[in-house]
C-alpha cells in the first residue's frame, strides 16, 4: 500500500504521454512509446534486481522503449532519463512544453520525489521501533538478571545457613552421644559403689567369735576353782565390745549402702530420662526446616534464572533482528523498499530528470554545460541523513546489558553441593553456561523447570490478599512490581499481582487466580508458565522403585502449571497424582511411612538428613510382563489405598495398567488362554492350577 501513489503517479504519465503523443517541431521525429511501457511498474516490491531495460531508435527516427514486464525503480527513472536525453536533440513544441510544465515536472516532484521522501520515514521509523524493541528487552532482561541474582544470592545464604544448621545438629547430637556415655558411666560407677558397699556390708555383718568362748570338758578344781570361768568371761566380755564395735560399725555401712543406692539410683534414672528425652529435637528440626526452606530457595532461584533467560534469548532475538534490518537498509540494488544507497541513487536520479526536463521546458534545449550543472547542484543533492541509531544499540548491547555473545553468566558466582552431613557442604565457583537460541533451554538446569511469563489485563483486579508463606495470617505489604512479581512466585498462596491504575510502585499480592472489573481501573498481573512439552508417562508403562535414606528436591508445579504442589498424600494416592501431573519426578515420604508423602521435580535424589523414603517411576516395556502357564498367584491384593481387597476382573492390557499403580499388586492371573476375564494377585509365588490359568508378572 505505502507504493501505491507511486504506482498511480507512473500510470498516469505512461498515459498522458501515450494520449498527447509529442511530436518535436518540424514533424520529423516522433517519440512513439510503446503500449507495454503503460505496464511497467516503478515498486521496487515488483521487481527483481536484476531487470533491463532497452531503447533503440527505428528507423524512421522514432524512439522505442522495451521492458520487461517488471523493472526496477532505479531502471525506470533511468529509462525516462534516457528518453528526455533523446527528445533534447531538438526543440520542442508548445504542447510539449505545456506536457513537462502542467504534468511531467508536478508528477515527479510532488509524486516521485515525495515517495523516496515517505519511504524514507518508513524504513526509518522502521529500525527505530526494532530498536526500541531491542531496548525494551534489554531493560526486561536486564531486571530479570538482577532478580536472578538476588534470588541465586539468597539461596547462596540458605545453603550457607543450611551448613550451619546441620552442624548444629551434629554438634548436637555429637554432645548429646558423649553425654550419654558420660551418663552411663557415672551410672555405672556409682552402681559399682553401691555394689562394693553392699559386699561390704554383708562382710561386717557376720563375727566371727573363733574357739575362745569354748570351755573345757572336764575341770580340776583343785588347781582352777572357776574351771577356768573368768577367762571365759574376760573372753565374752572382750566379744561383746568387739561385736559392739562392729555392729557400730555396720550400722554406719547400712547407711552408706543405702545411701550409695540412693545416689546410684538417681544417676542412673536421670541418665534413663535424658535418653528417653531426644534432646536435639529442636536443633534437628531447625537444620530439615533449614533444609524445606533452601529447598524452595532453590526452586525460585532456578525458575528466576531460567526466566531470565528466556528473557536474555528475546532480546538477542531481538539484536540479531536489528542486525539484520540494518544490513538490508546499508545493501545496494535490493528488490525492496528499504535500501538507503538505492533511495539516494534514485533521488539523484530523480533530480537530475527534473533538471533537464526545467532546461528543456526553459530553453528548448539541453547543451552540456546545463547537464552538467544538473549533476552538480548542491540543492539537488539527496537531503536525508539516515540513522542508524549506533549510540543506542551500543548503550543496549554494553557490558553491563548484554552484549549476546556470552556463554556463560554469573549470578551469585558460587553454587553449593550438600549432602547428608554438614562437611559435605561445599561452596564452589560456578558460571553457568547459555544457550541464547531461542527454543532451547537456556540454561541445563532448566530442562523441566518453567519460564515465567506475565500477562497483564488491564481494569481488573484479583479478589482477597495471598496467605502469607508463614500461614501466619495474610501479606498486605505494597511492593513495587518486580518486587512483587518475585514475591508472588515464593508464595504458594499468590495467584497474581494487583497494581494501582497505571502504576508499578504499589503493588499487592492476590490469592485468586479469577479476575474482575476494578472500578479504580487497576491492573492486574497473572503468571503464565512456559513448560516444555512433557506428557505424563502412560499408566501402563509405570512401576515404582523405593530409594531409602534419600529425598527429591523441589515441590513441583501443579498439573495446570501454576504454584507449587506441596500436597501431603498416603503413598499410593501420591504415586496417582503423580502420573497425572507432567512436572512430578518423584514422591518422596516420611521415614519409614506411607502417610506423609509429597510429590517432588527433580529425578536426581539426595542423602536425606532425616533418612526419608523415595519413589521414582520407571518404564517398564510391554515385553517385561512374562507369562507362565497353568498355575496362579494366590490371594487378592490391597486396594491401592490400603483398604480392602481388589477382585475386580479385567480385560488383560487394562489389569496391567491397574497392578502397576498397586503396590500390593504381584500379579495377574487369567482364565485358561481368556485375556478378558484376569484378576489382581498378591503373591509371588505361584502354583499349580487346577483349571490350567495363565499368570503374568513382571520379569
Amino acid at each position: 500500500p505505502r507504493y501505491s501513489a507511486r504506482l498511480k503517479c507512473v500510470y498516469h504519465t505512461v498515459y498522458l504521454l501515450l494520449l498527447f503523443s509529442l511530436y518535436f517541431e518540424g514533424g520529423a521525429m516522433r517519440l512513439t512509446l510503446l503500449h507495454a511501457v503503460s505496464a511497467a511498474r516503478i515498486s521496487r516490491e515488483s521487481s527483481g534486481p536484476h531487470a533491463t531495460v532497452r531503447a533503440t531508435v527505428e528507423v524512421d527516427g522514432g524512439i522505442s522503449v522495451t521492458t520487461p514486464t517488471t523493472s526496477t525503480r532505479s531502471q525506470m527513472l533511468a529509462q525516462m532519463q534516457e528518453r528526455v536525453q533523446a527528445l533534447a536533440v531538438s526543440k520542442l513544441s508548445p504542447d510539449s512544453k505545456a506536457v513537462i510544465t502542467s504534468t511531467l515536472l508536478p508528477t515527479i516532484k510532488d509524486e516521485i520525489a515525495e515517495s523516496i521522501n515517505k519511504e524514507f520515514v518508513t524504513t526509518q521509523s522502521l529500525l527505530e521501533d526494532a530498536v526500541k524493541d531491542l531496548e525494551q528487552e534489554t531493560e526486561t532482561a536486564v531486571a530479570a538478571f538482577r532478580r536472578a541474582t538476588t534470588a541465586d544470592t539468597k539461596l547462596s545464604k540458605c545453603r550457607a545457613a543450611e551448613k550451619e544448621s546441620f552442624a548444629a545438629s551434629e554438634k548436637c547430637v555429637a554432645d548429646r552421644e558423649a553425654a550419654l556415655a558420660a551418663n552411663a558411666k557415672d551410672c555405672s560407677d556409682k552402681t559399682e559403689v553401691a555394689a562394693s558397699k553392699e559386699a561390704e556390708r554383708k562382710a561386717a555383718a557376720t563375727i566371727d567369735l573363733g574357739a575362745s568362748l569354748c570351755s573345757p570338758e572336764a575341770c580340776d578344781v583343785s588347781s582352777d576353782p572357776t574351771c577356768g570361768l573368768g577367762s571365759m568371761l574376760t573372753a565374752v566380755q572382750g566379744l561383746q565390745a568387739e561385736a559392739a564395735l562392729k555392729a557400730r560399725a555396720y550400722e554406719a555401712l547400712v547407711a552408706e549402702v543405702a545411701e550409695a543406692q540412693g545416689e546410684a539410683a538417681k544417676v542412673c534414672s536421670a541418665a534413663d530420662k535424658y535418653a528417653a528425652e531426644d534432646t536435639c529435637a529442636e536443633v534437628k528440626g531447625a537444620a530439615i526446616e533449614a533444609s524445606r526452606i533452601c529447598a524452595s530457595d532453590n526452586e525460585a532461584a532456578d525458575l528466576s534464572k531460567c526466566s531470565f533467560g528466556g528473557d536474555l534469548q528475546r532480546k538477542c532475538a531481538d539484536l540479531t533482528g536489528v542486525n539484520a534490518l540494518i544490513a538490508k537498509i546499508k545493501a545496494h540494488d535490493r528488490s525492496d523498499a528499504l535500501s538507503e544507497p538505492d533511495r539516494a541513487s534514485e533521488w539523484t536520479t530523480v533530480q537530475r530528470l527534473m533538471c533537464t526536463l526545467e532546461a528543456l521546458r526553459d530553453d528548448g534545449d539541453l547543451s552540456l554545460g546545463a547537464a552538467q550543472e544538473c549533476a552538480d547542484a548542491e540543492d539537488r543533492r539527496y537531503p536525508n541523513s539516515f540513522n542508524y541509531f549506533s549510540d543506542r544499540i551500543a548503550a543496549a548491547t554494553a557490558t553491563d546489558n548484554f552484549q549476546c555473545t556470552e556463554t556463560t553468566i554469573q549470578f551469585s558466582g558460587n553454587v553449593w553441593s550438600t549432602g547428608e552431613t554438614s562437611q559435605e557442604f561445599e561452596m564452589k565457583p560456578f558460571s553457568p553456561a547459555i544457550s541464547l537460541t531461542t527454543d532451547t533451554f537456556p540454561f541445563a538446569f532448566c530442562d523441566g523447570h518453567v519460564q515465567v511469563v506475565w500477562k497483564k489485563t488491564a481494569g481488573v483486579y484479583s479478589g482477597g490478599y495471598a496467605a502469607s508463606v508463614a500461614g501466619d495470617g495474610y501479606d498486605y505489604n505494597k511492593y513495587n512490581l518486580d518486587g512483587a512479581k518475585e514475591a508472588c512466585l515464593a508464595n504458594p498462596n499468590c495467584k497474581a499481582v494487583t497494581c494501582a491504575s497505571g502504576g508499578t510502585t504499589s503493588c499487592t499480592l492476590r490469592a485468586s487466580a479469577e479476575l474482575s472489573k476494578s472500578p479504580s481501573a487497576e491492573d492486574t498481573y497473572q503468571p503464565e508458565m512456559e513448560v516444555p512439552e512433557q506428557p505424563p508417562m502412560p499408566a501402563q508403562q509405570m512401576s515404582w522403585t523405593k530409594a531409602m535414606g534419600v529425598y527429591s528436591g523441589g515441590y513441583p508445579l501443579n498439573a495446570n502449571g501454576v504454584g507449587l504442589d506441596k500436597s501431603v498424600l498416603g503413598l499410593e494416592v501420591a504415586k496417582t497424582a503423580c502420573m497425572a501431573n507432567p512436572h512430578c519426578k518423584a514422591v518422596t515420604c516420611a521415614r519409614g511411612g506411607t502417610s506423609s508423602c509429597t510429590l517432588r521435580a527433580s529425578v536426581e535424589l539426595k542423602k536425606s538428613p532425616t533418612a526419608e523414603d523415595t519413589y521414582t517411576a520407571v518404564t517398564v516395556a510391554e515385553e517385561s510382563w512374562a507369562k507362565t502357564t497353568g498355575v496362579y498367584s494366590g490371594g487378592y491384593p490391597k486396594n491401592i489405598d490400603g483398604s480392602g481387597q481388589n477382585s475386580a476382573r479385567y480385560s488383560l492390557a487394562d489389569a496391567k495398567k491397574a497392578c502397576l499403580v498397586n503396590s500390593y499388586c504381584k500379579a495377574i492371573t487369567c482364565a485358561n488362554g481368556n485375556t478378558d476375564s484376569c484378576t489382581l494377585r498378591a503373591s509371588e509365588s505361584f502354583k499349580k492350577s487346577p483349571s490350567a490359568e495363565d499368570t503374568y508378572a513382571l520379569a
